[in-house]
């Protein structure tokens, strides 16, 4: 996992302010924390780099996972701001379980490259009952904003699996971005030897992914559900 979508305009030199009141200390320790970030590509060993030029990584080179703790200057300036830093972030494992990160699941996007990892992940996380111990499985209990990547030809099919098997145990989901890879130019496409339009498809599988979203709030066992929003990126590989 690395970080994306990750800048500041602002030189992230503190000094320890001891003449300020405490309020005002805290308030600029919690100024100090990341903007918005995005985690990802989250999939198998080498990982395919994004796509979009309008993304950076903190890794030095591609497939490469970053000390996210670095990239935060409160987590290391004194104890009061590392307090406050920790009110907002929590300390994580990265999907392979090697590095600890500092995440914020109200703010953070963390994108998977398939829904074949994802239920990988998933089941190996133990919150489908399929795997033990790992430390992702109350990260992804947690997690308020996900990305994740499909072909065209599997959309229908894997978007369905996907809102109705494998997020369910999302129990805090606000935002699901669905991108939708395309290796062609123009509507048209080719699958099972049948001709698609590109706008229909995403047009169903935006109908029936609203409808289940919508059942997830309904029955006793959802009534602590709120749909999360729905958003679909076509992305021309």
């Amino acid at each position: 996992m690395y970080i994306l979508q990750y800048s500041t305009s602002h030189a992230m030199e503190f000094h320890l302010f001891p003449k300020l009141p405490t309020e005002l200390r805290f308030r600029i320790w919690t100024f100090s924390l990341p903007s918005p970030r995005e985690f990802g590509p989250i999939g198998p060993k080498g990982s395919e780099s994004h796509q979009s030029t309008t993304n950076t990584t903190t890794a030095e080179t591609e497939g490469e996972i970053s000390d996210s703790g670095s990239d935060i200057p409160a987590l290391n300036i004194n104890h009061e701001s590392r307090t406050v830093a920790l009110q907002h972030l929590i300390r994580v494992w990265d999907d392979n379980a090697s590095k600890v990160i500092y995440v914020n699941y109200a703010l953070d996007t963390f994108t998977f490259t398939s829904i074949d990892y994802l239920l990988h992940l998933v089941r190996r996380s133990g919150l489908m009952g399929g795997g033990g111990p790992f430390p992702c499985c109350r990260d992804m209990e947690n997690m308020q904003g996900i990305k994740i990547m499909f072909t065209i030809q599997s959309l229908s099919l894997h978007l369905r699996m996907c809102l109705e098997r494998v997020l369910q145990p999302f129990r805090v989901l606000e935002e699901i971005v669905v991108v939708v890879k395309m290796a062609f130019k123009g509507d048209m496409y080719r699958s099972n030897s049948i001709e698609k339009s590109v706008v229909k498809t995403i047009g169903d599988a935006r109908g029936f992914a609203e409808e289940i979203l919508e059942r997830w709030g309904k029955g006793e066992a959802r009534k602590d559900w709120k749909s999360p929003e729905l958003i679909i990126e076509e992305l021309r590989v």
